[in-house]
């Protein structure tokens, strides 16, 4: 079931009265920003072809962080309702026309509850729609279709999210840089031009959990779930969350690189897969980025399926110093 991006994105920012009886924060302006790192690159096989993500979200409704005094230093630090989308699709070149496939749709609204009694953690709960925007959802559609059907095959789910993760700092990783003094005024600079002020890239870890409950209806309760294999006979009908629904999550970063490890596994059957990504900025400035996958998908319509690839390409990068 596709879902119109300019849908999600169709919304005004809410008004602020002074009525509010507490500050919210100016880190919290409406603005979309990324949800998920966006990706775009090439996966590594015998046909090479593009593989590329888009992740935003938008906080649609702000609010102060739980259990925070109002004197914290961290009153109203991004917690609030946000819209969020993200789109995943696969670019074949070496086709006939160089189709762009849809491999997933992932728009929801989420609580986001920030800095919680002052510390560096974030707590989220969540509703989500999950499909790959595709049309055949029976044997008799799959058999007529003349090419590549398994592109075409019909996924959708809806699904609760709740979720923690807990920031920690890392100081024997800090990076030290060096800063000349040009900001000062050029009288000033006499005898110090050649004169440098140590400056600190911070490294934190990140921990994260997610749980998925995945739901029989889609289209946020519009329709009935699509996850059933139609177009082969099998002795049992898998399940979505045989394969998904606990999420682990560490990531390592600072302004030069991020290293993250994703494990995620079934609620119902303990199938594992292992996502793992290192990207590197040179000079601060290209986010090259290296992605492993081992276990199942990891597109939509293959959910069951076992696989490993490797895809190499480029991260926006959107860390921010914490």
């Amino acid at each position: 079931m596709a879902v119109s991006l300019l849908g999600m994105l169709a919304f005004v920012r809410p008004a602020v009265t002074a009525e509010v009886s507490a500050p919210v924060s100016n880190d919290f302006f409406p603005a979309v920003s990324g949800y998920e790192p966006s990706f775009f690159g090439w996966v590594l096989v015998d046909d090479p072809y593009g593989h590329f993500k888009v992740s935003i979200k938008y906080p649609f409704l702000p609010f102060v962080a739980c259990g925070a005094d109002t004197n914290s230093a961290f009153i109203g630090y991004k917690s609030g309702l946000y819209v969020a989308y993200t789109g995943i699709y696969d670019f074949y070149m070496t086709r006939s026309s160089s189709p762009i496939i849809s491999r997933e749709q992932n728009p929801g609204l989420f609580f986001d509850f920030n800095r919680c009694f002052d510390l560096p953690l974030t707590a989220t709960l969540g509703y989500f729609h999950d499909s790959n925007g595709q049309s055949i959802n029976s044997r008799e559609e799959y058999l007529a279709s003349r090419e590549h059907p398994q592109d075409l095959i019909s996924r959708g789910w809806d699904y609760t999210l709740w979720g923690a993760s807990y920031m920690f700092k890392l100081p024997w990783l800090d990076t030290v840089t060096e800063k000349k003094y040009l900001d000062l005024p050029r009288t000033q600079l006499h005898g110090q031009i050649f004169n440098y002020n140590p400056n600190f890239d911070k490294s934190n870890l990140t921990i994260s959990t997610q749980w998925l409950a995945f739901l029989d209806k889609q289209g946020f309760g519009a329709g009935w779930k699509e996850e059933n294999v139609f177009w082969e006979d099998v002795t049992h009908q898998p399940k979505r969350s045989d394969y998904d629904g606990f999420r682990l999550k560490f990531m390592v970063q600072n302004a030069h690189y991020r290293l993250t490890e994703t494990i995620r596994t079934g609620t119902t059957a303990p199938n594992i897969t292992s996502d793992l990504s290192f990207t590197f900025r040179v000079r601060k400035w290209l986010p090259i980025s290296l992605q492993w996958h081992r276990g199942y998908g990891p597109d939509l319509a293959t959910y069951q399926v076992f696989s490993q690839r490797v895809v190499l390409g480029f991260e926006l990068y959107d860390y921010k110093e914490q």
